[in-house]
This record gives C-alpha cells, structure tokens and sequence, in this order.
C-alpha cells in the first residue's frame, strides 16, 4: 500500500499527471466523446464517486474492498482534474459534486481550484451498496454529467443515461 502523501505534494503530483495525460490517446478520446455531449449543453456537472465498487469475494463471502482500489483510485482522481481543467480551458459553466463534497454551478474559473483542492485531499470510500451518490444526480436532469466512477456497468440507475457520459475505471488501460 502507498504511503500518504501530504495535500500540496498530491495536488502538485496531480498537475503533472495532468500535464502527462494532455496529448494522450485515452484522455483525448475521452474528451472528445464528452465534447460531442457537451455541444449540446451549456451546463456540466463533473463527478467522482469515490465509492470504491466491491467485487465478490472466492467461495460466495462478503464483498471486499479489490487489492488495486488505491491505484484505480489515483487514476479517478487524475482523470477528474483532468476534465476539470478542460472545462475550465473551455470557460465551461460548471458543477463538481463528489461524496460530502460539492460546488455551486458556475463559471469553471471560479471553483477549478476548489475541485482540484479537493480532489487532492480525497480518499476512496467504502463500497456504497445504496448507491445514494449516483441516486442523487437524477435531481439535476437539465445538467450533463460526466461521471467517473469504479462502479460496475448495470449499477448505474437508468435515469442517468439520457443526461450523462459515464466513465468507468475498469473500461481504462493501467
């Protein structure tokens, strides 16, 4: 397991991760699908579901927590500032919304540093079997959402869909 690092040392690992991400394949596909969304709506909505998806565990036990969750973790919250900085390049209206965490909708300019403030203290989340996170968002219908999250396909509520770009973890390469 990875040792903490201090709030300033993972905010200033995550721009340069952001900075190594621009020009990648991934990242730029992934915009670009977002893009394609996002043209036809002014507003975003921007989440992380720091929940971490449980997978079951040998012989039909309880579900635990997977060996990987600290680096898929790390990899949400590099793609989310990712994403929040392109919205906020693109002068976007935008809303970030993470567990216990949430920003008023507004000029990217003026919440990017709290989204990225925040993503480089957060920590991952025990599994969330309600999924109230994801539940809550279909509250907001006029608003695109990007969602990023380690949740499995099919634990995504159906209102969701016609309104959202959801991206999941397990559909990335390491």
């Amino acid at each position: 397991m990875r040792a903490e690092r201090p709030p300033l040392e993972r905010l200033l690992a995550i721009g340069l991760r952001m900075n190594a991400l621009r020009g990648a394949g991934e990242l730029h596909a992934l915009l670009v699908d977002a893009a394609v969304e996002l043209s036809r709506a002014n507003r975003v909505l921007l989440v992380l579901d720091p929940h971490i998806s449980p997978t079951p565990a040998a012989g039909g036990a309880a579900a635990q927590i997977p060996a990987s969750a600290s680096d898929r973790f790390e990899r949400a919250v590099t793609l989310c500032a990712a994403i929040a900085w392109h919205f906020f390049e693109r002068n976007a209206e935008m809303q970030f919304r993470s567990a216990e965490f949430e920003t008023p909708l507004a000029a990217a300019d003026k919440n990017i540093f709290a989204v990225l403030r925040h993503l480089a203290m957060a920590q991952p989340l025990p599994p969330d079997p309600e999924h109230r996170l994801l539940g809550d968002l279909a509250a907001s219908p006029d608003l695109f959402k990007v969602i990023v999250t380690s949740q499995q396909r099919g634990s995504i509520p159906a209102t969701l869909w016609h309104s959202s770009y959801v991206v999941f973890l397990d559909d990335l390469s390491a």
